[in-house]
């Protein structure tokens, strides 16, 4: 049923589904092989959302670092889920108001 909900797949066009369950990815009956990514640590979370955001000023304020790690947390350790907070974390104001606003 899924797939219906999209145009038809032309060559080279591709949909990637991410999930925790790869119930989900059996269900769509995909015509490749499911691939099992691994959560990262939190300290490797931690490590790639700090390199995002505070990436030119080298590390992360100390003022910031608690709301930091609660925003690193809330990401369950999934790494599109710290990337994609990251970026929107990057383009926003740094202040401790604001990381508590993302979370």
């Amino acid at each position: 049923m899924l797939i219906s909900c999209f145009p038809r797949v032309e060559r080279g066009n591709r949909i990637i589904l991410t999930g925790r369950s790869s119930k989900v990815g059996l269900q769509v009956k995909c015509r490749s092989d499911l691939l099992y990514l691994q959560l990262l640590t939190h300290e490797k979370s931690w490590d790639s959302f700090e390199k995002r955001v505070f990436g030119d000023q080298g590390s992360c304020p100390a003022e910031l670092s608690e709301g930091g790690h609660q925003i690193v947390e809330k990401c369950q350790r999934l790494p599109l889920a710290v990337v994609l907070i990251a970026g929107v974390t990057v383009r926003g104001k740094k202040k401790e108001k604001d990381l508590c606003n993302i979370i």
